[in-house]
């Protein structure tokens, strides 16, 4: 009975410590405090092994390692964390040149080749561990001839396959997990951290571009997409300005235009990805446009493009900085298509006649033969009749030194009118260049009345009524015989030998 009385105590004085316990929780008296890991703290750091350099020192967390557009390779890498407090580690891997992939290397190890001459062209980075559990690694490559690639994280492949293209540099970044990729002032080349020649085929071909114009009378049209037409056909309207943008993954690729605007010409500097081409409320039209490709696009797209003139309607396709349009006919561009097409792919359509120009002879000849034309307004802009004038210059005996050049013996006889067999030849020459004709001063010999050859000039006239003919007015003075479109060995002509083209 006792013992049963001593137990009940017992137990009655657990229960009561239990709920003293309890409640001295319940009141904050005591606090319980579970058990959370500490969180990872890491950085990055890293170096290149490169072409003529060898190491090029350490680097961290964001910076860039190696020689960028030095024309040098990276040829091993280094990459370890430091300051993790918990477990983990960074391994990483490269893809050489003849090798292929390495195997994985971690905490500092070397990756790549030395004394081989060979080229790093990709790379795959991973974190194991605690560390994996707290950040992201981001990293990205400097592609030879592409520039700096997007960033890629957590074991993805950067650099190249396929295109023999070394990587010249590469950063790495330690990134909390979940978080955003590493803003960077450096701009990112092509949106793709991995390039092939099959990827940068279709990264390329996808591009679009958008273009408005600048009409008469009215403000900027809205920018239509690729094929679609910018102003307006048949309302009699001038195109004034052009803007034309491109939409492409690569942002070293570039599509830049300008236009022949009336009074001004072609204009000096190229628009471009948006800017204006043209003149604004001058009330000027634009007469022809060019547009062109640059940086890698051009290796897989062309640019075709074709307008709408007042007075001809739809001329043909240009592509790749060709004229479309018209120079010398005052007529104006009033609308205009652009496309891009698969690099070498066919036409949009025809392509015979994207462009017309106008020359006016007579305007072209006179600022460069303004002596020779001065004398065919007096005789008439004739082939026979500047022949004849040049006939009835006054002999004088002067040099038939044929390096003074055909421009010192026609200003001779422009100027005194007269001067000796080279004289002769020049001025006809010159005159008959001013026609059009396809002219050439000659210097060789002739026998002489003596026997002996000696100097002489004449000139030949290609495609003259579909061949080559001697036009030689020192003979006709001379001989009194006929010396305009003879042939060589014609009966009772000279021997002409030794023939040398002055032009």
């Amino acid at each position: 009975m006792e013992t049963s009385k001593r137990n009940n105590n017992r137990l009655t004085g657990v229960r009561m410590i239990a709920f003293l316990m309890a409640a001295a929780v319940a009141v904050g008296i005591f606090s319980y405090t579970p058990q959370v890991k500490a969180e990872v703290i890491a950085s990055v750091y890293y170096n290149a092994y490169m072409q003529s350099y060898g190491w090029t020192g350490w680097v961290r967390d964001g910076a860039s390692s190696g020689r960028i557009n030095e024309l040098k390779r990276i040829e091993g890498i280094s990459i370890q964390l430091k300051g993790a407090s918990t477990g983990g580690n960074i391994r990483y891997r490269t893809y050489v040149q003849g090798k292929g992939w390495l195997g994985w290397s971690a905490g500092g190890a070397f990756s790549g080749t030395k004394g081989e001459s060979k080229r790093v062209e990709a790379i795959q980075i991973k974190l194991t561990g605690d560390v994996s559990k707290s950040y992201d690694v981001y990293y990205r490559t400097f592609v030879e001839g592409y520039g700096w690639l997007a960033w890629a994280k957590n074991g993805e492949t950067v650099g190249s396959q396929g295109l023999k293209a070394r990587i010249e540099g590469y950063q790495v970044a330690l990134v909390k997990k979940g978080g955003s990729a590493p803003s960077s002032i450096i701009a990112t080349d092509i949106k793709a951290g991995y390039i092939t020649a099959a990827s940068l085929k279709e990264l390329n071909q996808a591009s679009t571009i958008s273009y408005s114009a600048y009409m008469q009378g009215s403000a900027w049209n809205s920018f239509v997409n690729m094929g679609a037409i910018a102003g307006s056909t048949g309302n009699k309207k001038r195109m004034e300005g052009l803007k034309v943008k491109l939409s492409t993954p690569a942002s070293n690729s570039t599509i830049s235009y300008r236009s022949y605007v009336k009074g001004l010409g072609w204009e000096s500097k190229w628009a471009s990805n948006g800017s204006v081409s043209g003149t604004l409320g001058q009330s000027r039209q634009i007469e022809a446009v060019q547009i062109k490709l640059t940086g890698m696009i051009a290796d897989y797209c062309d640019v075709y493009y074709k307008v709408y003139l007042k007075s001809y309607g739809w001329l043909d396709w240009a592509k790749n900085g060709g004229s479309a349009g018209e120079i010398g006919l005052v007529d104006q561009v009033e609308a205009i298509q652009i496309r891009l097409v698969n690099k070498g792919a066919a036409a949009p359509g025809s392509v015979a006649k994207p462009f017309m120009f106008y020359v006016d002879q007579k305007a072209l000849a006179r600022s460069k033969y303004p002596q020779a034309c001065a004398v065919l307004d007096e005789v008439g802009w004739d082939l026979k009749s500047a022949f004849d004038w040049s006939v009835k210059l006054r002999y004088l005996k002067m040099t038939t030194d044929s390096s003074a050049g055909m421009r010192y013996f026609a200003n001779q006889g422009f100027t005194n009118g007269c001067g000796n067999c080279y004289v002769y030849a020049a001025t006809f020459c010159e005159m008959a260049l001013a026609l059009g004709y396809d002219a050439h001063m000659i210097s060789g010999t002739v026998i002489l009345r003596s026997g002996v050859p000696g100097p002489h000039g004449w000139v030949e006239i290609d495609n003259y009524n579909g061949k080559t003919y001697v036009f030689d007015p020192d003979f006709e003075s001379e001989m009194l015989k006929n010396g305009f479109a003879i042939n060589y060995k014609d009966k009772g002509t000279w021997v002409y030998d030794n023939i040398k083209r002055m032009n």
